[in-house]
C-alpha cells in the first residue's frame, strides 16, 4: 500500500504539476519526480519478491529483500530532503526566469508558452476563489 501511495503521489506530481517544469532552469524537481516514480514501482516489486521469499522459505531471496528495503528507504528519504529542500527554491528560481521566459521565449517555444498560460490560469483561478472566502 506504501507503494502504491508514493507511486500515486509521483504520477500526480507528473500528471498535474509536470507542466511548470518548463519554466525551471534547473533538473532537479523531473529528477526528484523519477526517483519518487522509481521507488514507488520498487516498492511494489519488493513486496511482491517479500512474499514470494516467505512463502518458499528461501533465506538468499530474504537477504536480498531486506537489502533493497533498506535501499527503498534511503532513496526515499534522499527525495523527501531533496524535496523539502528545493521547496523553497522553486519560488525564488520561478521569479528569476519567469521574466526572461516572457521576454525571450513566449510564443516562440511553444511548450513554454503552454506552461506560462497554465500558469496564469492557475493563479487567476486561485485568486478567484480566495476572493469569495
Amino acid at each position: 500500500l506504501a507503494g502504491l501511495g508514493v507511486l500515486s503521489v509521483a504520477i500526480w506530481t507528473m500528471v498535474d504539476r509536470y507542466q511548470y517544469v518548463t519554466l525551471l532552469a534547473s533538473l532537479t524537481y523531473p529528477i526528484i519526480v523519477y526517483f519518487l516514480l522509481s521507488a514507488g514501482a520498487l516498492v511494489i516489486l519488493v513486496a511482491f519478491m517479500g512474499c514470494y521469499s516467505v512463502l518458499k522459505e528461501n533465506r538468499i531471496l530474504l537477504v536480498f529483500y531486506i537489502f533493497l528495503l533498506v535501499l527503498i528507504f534511503l532513496i526515499e528519504a534522499m527525495v523527501g530532503i531533496l524535496a523539502y529542500i528545493y521547496e523553497e527554491n522553486v519560488q525564488t528560481e520561478l521569479q528569476m526566469n519567469l521574466n526572461n521566459t516572457f521576454l525571450t521565449t513566449y510564443k516562440i517555444d511553444h511548450d513554454k508558452t503552454m506552461a506560462v498560460d497554465f500558469l496564469q490560469e492557475n493563479i487567476e483561478n486561485h485568486y478567484d476563489r480566495t476572493a469569495f472566502l
